[in-house]
């Protein structure tokens, strides 16, 4: 076990390098003027010398291999830069929503918990009935649906057409239900097809076949 872990946490390093390189790639990569955008967030006409300007200040005009290398050596030393739009630091921006963040997962985890629990409790228990054919046809459609496109569906249907909860806002808990939901679901598929499979074990072993021969109830 201690090898295992050891072996999975160095292959953590070459991963991060990897998905800090497609993103950065990606960035790269992507049409637009980095300074055009910040110019055109306060609404500020400058002059071709001052546009030249402020991409070398950026490191702009830097070879992408320089810049990547930049990179990595800012977020090893905490650093993640600073937002071309509002010029605040990323971190502080990150930093100021994961309250929010944090609550949302929590939320969406316990749903996931709780109905992945309950369908893949029934479908054990109902096994090879219609019940553990819905549940498990539910199951596969949550993992298979995009958590955007599900969230795109649930926005239309119980926001737009039905007007049970706004699209936008964080007061209460009101506005948390849908997000939670919606995160949840992937989620609680994955969970109700391993409860299902650790039931079925359980409700096959010795001593639950040796409970139903003393008389004891289902239930």
């Amino acid at each position: 076990m201690g090898k295992l872990i050891i072996a999975r946490l160095l292959m953590l390093v070459p991963t991060l390098f990897g998905v800090s390189f497609l993103v950065f790639i990606s960035m790269y990569l992507m049409p637009g003027d980095p300074v055009m955008t910040m110019l055109s967030a306060t609404n500020t006409v400058a002059s071709p010398e001052t546009m030249a300007s402020i991409r070398h200040q950026l490191g702009i005009d830097d070879p992408w291999q320089v810049r990547y290398l930049h990179f990595l050596n800012d977020v090893l030393h905490g650093d993640l830069g600073t937002s071309w739009r509002t010029r605040e630091s990323v971190l502080t921006m990150v930093t100021s929503q994961f309250p929010s963040t944090l609550e949302l997962a929590v939320v969406g985890l316990g749903f996931a918990l709780l109905l992945g629990t309950l369908l893949g409790t029934l479908a054990a228990v109902f096994h090879g009935s219609w019940i553990d054919s819905i549940t498990m046809v539910v199951a596969m459609a949550g993992v298979s649906m995009p958590s955007f496109w599900l969230g795109l569906l649930f926005l239309y249907f119980f926001s737009v057409r039905l007007g049970w909860v706004t699209i936008t806002g964080n007061d209460d808990l009101k506005h948390l239900v849908l997000p939670a939901l919606v995160l949840g679901l992937n989620a609680s598929a994955i969970v109700s097809r391993l409860v299902r499979s650790s039931m079925l074990d359980v409700l096959r072993s010795e001593y639950v076949t040796t409970a139903r021969a003393k008389g004891l109830r289902e239930r």
